[in-house]
């Protein structure tokens, strides 16, 4: 049986949930005999996972020539979309044009995929920013009813956001992506970050997981830092990805005297390793969020979770480990982590069952891959 050609369409391999999820995804098919994946990285840039993809990566034409220069190249034969079987996009809203320029391409299916739920970004915006929005985003959706392409979504919120209420066929699907869930539990590994972290043994370790972005809110979780250590409370906080607020957080870590409570690790490769043998407590105080993979990995990990009411409530599996507080008070969530320090620690349950994991995401998108390829057909 001939093989289904995909073409994955981002900006490029950085250390991001959507990257982690491709490059898990990759590995799980990277034997099938049903499924080819492609990556086509429009900012040209290479990044930091590239060497973890088998496919092949394509980095021209890309957006540096300018966004119009770029629309304009893509019909320029250096990619032959007509070869692949779908041309998959997870470009938000830039995704609508894209697919203009694609069906004159020759693409034969295109897919776009919404991974995040941006409204409540947009109702904070100043009015000029927040007309252009909704415009960008109304024209989107047009776009997307005249086009048709093939629709899916992170969760619900992810595809009401970029796709609204109203939906035309080919009807958007819901499909999850997934984490790869291992058992890293280990005397060994827990003594070397120990060690690596100069975190002691009766030091509860707080963890958050994601790039360094207004979205993923860390500047929140300093402010809740400074409470903690107001309260007296003995804690390490491990800020874990790197971004365009690094500088930022770094000057405010000094400036609150908060670094023999604060670590910045940059980007790690082991951060399940991490979670399951020095974490007590997983914070993710998300101002926007489609799905929170890594909030999905905390709960594979057995980990308490205080997380924002702006995450998606698919995303809880694990009820009975998860507290969802507003963001509305920091020091709510001081209050909730010493609530939860005091209690007596339970044991980590590794799961390494759920909706979420990359098996199960590996599973459902190669029936939706198949289901689509055979449309035309």
């Amino acid at each position: 049986m001939r093989k289904i050609r995909v073409l994955h369409v981002i900006s490029r391999f950085t250390a991001g949930g959507v990257e982690k999820w491709l490059v898990d995804l990759d590995s799980t098919l990277s034997t099938s005999d049903q499924i080819e994946l492609d990556y086509w990285c429009i900012s040209g840039k290479r990044a930091d996972w590239d060497e973890f993809v088998s496919g092949k990566i394509y980095y021209s034409p890309n957006i540096e020539r300018g966004k119009i220069r770029f629309l304009l190249s893509i019909a320029s034969g250096e990619i032959s979309f007509q070869s692949y079987d779908i041309v998959h996009l997870h470009l938000y809203r830039f995704s609508s044009i894209m697919a203009v320029f694609l069906k004159y391409a020759g693409a034969r299916r295109i897919v776009v995929h919404s991974h995040n739920d941006k409204r409540s970004l947009e109702r904070s915006l100043r009015l000029p920013k927040k007309i252009l929005s909704k415009v960008y985003g109304w024209l989107s959706k047009f776009l997307f009813n005249i086009l048709k392409p093939y629709k899916v979504g992170a969760s619900n919120d992810a595809i009401q956001d970029l796709f609204g209420n109203r939906h035309f066929p080919p009807i958007p699907e819901r499909i999850f992506c997934g984490v790869k869930v291992k058992n890293h539990l280990s005397k060994e590994k827990e003594a070397e970050l120990r060690e690596e972290f100069s975190l002691q043994k009766n030091t509860p370790c707080l963890v958050t997981v994601g790039s360094l972005t207004p979205q993923k809110n860390q500047i929140f979780l300093l402010n809740v830092s400074k409470y903690l250590k107001k309260l007296d409370i003995k804690f390490k906080l491990l800020i874990i990805g790197d971004g365009e607020l690094r500088r930022s957080l770094e000057e405010r870590i000094v400036e609150d005297r908060l670094d023999a409570n604060v670590v910045l690790t940059g980007n790690r490769t082991d951060v399940q390793e991490i979670l399951q043998n020095i974490g007590n407590i997983f914070l993710f105080p998300s101002a926007f969020e489609g799905l929170g993979l890594a909030f999905v990995e905390a709960q594979h990990s057995g980990l308490e979770c205080v997380i924002s009411d702006r995450v998606p409530n698919e995303a809880i599996f694990r009820q009975d480990l998860v507290a969802t507080l507003s963001l509305d008070s920091y020091e709510l969530w001081g209050e909730k982590i010493k609530n939860i320090l005091a209690l007596d620690y339970h044991q980590k349950i590794v799961e390494e069952c759920s909706p979420f994991t990359i098996e199960m995401s590996a599973v459902n998108f190669n029936k939706f891959y198949d289901s689509i390829a055979l449309d035309d057909e």
